[in-house]
């Protein structure tokens, strides 16, 4: 029984993947076209098959380029070149594949001096998605050299740019519509100035992501920035010094905002502007809150989450020092009654009181109570030698609760941490890495993530 061409189309196309050229290994596109002649005529006739390449240009040569991208001709390519290039090379690359094919996503890494050719002689028409990998950053002989009003890619709906190191102006950028981007991750330092010159034109902004610098109380606009469809909000302050992320955050209205990350190196936490900024209606969509940096003061935990009772994930820096009265309005749900994940929270008593907290608020959903999520995921530092919580943990386990405990003690030994790990059924963890590990994926979110030391004496 033959499979009819529109089933077999949709079946190679699931296993298109990226090709490197030049060709390392015979690529699946290939393999499916000398199966038959039949075979080879819907393989032809695929074009995600062929339209996902890597070029490494300086060994390929550019008749196997062309031979290999026409295929792909009746659709938009997606092209990838993951070296540096010298300027001639990068020029070729400009003329013989950019400017000829109909290209839908392009990542070029490129030297900071060669922006300039990049931005003045590089041009496409259908090109939705641009990331620019970049290095040796300088501002010296950059200006542009097209007239302000070009736009070299007129469907650009997604910039990406990492160059990491002195200022750069944004204004030189001019040549990519703002008014289209969708998503824009700037991973440089910008003027806060200038980009907020720049979001007044971004109304269609979902996703942005920026490293300012904090020039507050310079030339500011005195209006709000409207950004209606704006979800995940990334930004870093940078410079020496301590920096208020709420300076920034304070001249734009989101009103779909639902994750918030505000970082820098040192933050002077203005806790009394962001209680006012986050008890405005265009927070009310947040579900999402990470501070990072070192912060002070330290961050009133229990007044945040009363301000924002809608939060599902809190994460801070280091770890949040949390009192009696925080424990009492999470246990009741009086404060933070959708966290079902809040990350590094330090308590210097019992840290029972803690696991008290997990298990009241799996039983509040027990019963079925609307306005309070569990807290299923559960991570605690503590000394097995003064806290025993062996007994405890089991009954949360077989509860269904996902729990991490991280021995400490202060001789350094791991003899004990690997004993009780294994008498919990629990894996043993580094513990000078576990928590950073929390916060790259490795534990799973929906979680209550706990440090407790105590002070170990000699008996």
């Amino acid at each position: 029984m033959k499979l009819p061409d529109d089933i077999l189309h949709d079946i190679f196309s699931l296993f298109a993947t990226q090709v490197v050229l030049p060709l390392q290994k015979k690529p699946f596109a290939l393999v499916l076209s000398h199966v038959c002649s039949s075979w080879r005529c819907v393989a032809l006739n695929t074009p995600t098959l062929w339209n996902n390449v890597a070029i490494n240009f300086r060994p390929a040569k550019e008749d196997d380029i062309h031979a290999w991208l026409s295929y792909a001709s009746r659709s938009l390519v997606s092209i990838s070149v993951p070296y540096f290039l010298s300027n001639s090379d990068l020029k070729k690359v400009i003329h013989s594949i950019i400017l000829r094919y109909r290209l839908k996503r392009l990542m070029v890494y490129i030297r900071f001096n060669q922006l300039e050719i990049f931005l003045s002689e590089a041009k496409n028409e259908t090109l939705e998605e641009l990331k620019l990998q970049s290095m040796n950053i300088s501002t010296q002989n950059f200006v542009p050299l097209y007239p302000l009003d070009s736009c070299s890619f007129p469907s650009l709906t997604s910039f990406k740019l990492k160059s990491p190191g002195h200022p750069l102006d944004i204004q030189r950028f001019h040549h990519i519509p703002w008014s289209r981007l969708h998503y824009l991750q700037l991973d440089m330092s910008i003027h806060l100035t200038s980009l907020l010159q720049h979001l007044k034109q971004s109304l269609e902004l979902k996703f942005l992501q920026v490293a300012v610098l904090d020039d507050v109380g310079h030339h500011l606009p005195s209006e709000d920035i409207l950004l209606p469809h704006l979800s995940h909000l990334g930004i870093r302050v940078k410079g020496p010094g301590y920096h208020d992320p709420c300076n920034v955050i304070r001249h734009l209205i989101h009103p779909r905002l639902q994750t918030l990350h505000l970082q820098a190196t040192e933050i002077r936490w203005n806790w009394e502007l962001f209680s006012t900024l986050s008890r405005q209606s265009h927070f009310n969509s947040l579900r999402k809150l990470q501070i990072s940096g070192d912060v002070d003061p330290a961050i009133p935990i229990d007044l945040l989450l009363k301000d924002m009772p809608q939060l599902h994930e809190l994460q801070f820096p280091q770890f949040a020092r949390v009192n009696e009265h925080t424990l009492d309005g999470l246990l009741t749900g009086e404060i933070g009654p959708s966290l079902t994940h809040i990350g590094r929270l330090y308590y210097g008593s019992n840290p029972e009181e803690l696991l008290t907290v997990v298990e009241e608020r799996l039983r509040a959903t027990n019963r079925n109570r609307q306005d309070m999520a569990p807290t299923r995921h559960v991570l605690v530092q503590y000394s097995p030698f003064r806290i025993p919580l062996r007994d405890r943990a089991s009954a949360l386990r077989k509860q269904g609760i996902v729990l991490t405990l991280i021995l400490t003690n202060t001789s350094g030994s791991t003899s004990t941490e690997t004993r009780c790990f294994h008498n919990l059924g629990l894996k043993t963890l580094d513990t000078s890495h576990a928590i950073t590990d929390v916060f790259h994926g490795v534990i799973p979110v929906e979680r209550l993530i706990v440090h407790y030391e105590t002070e170990i004496h000699d008996s």
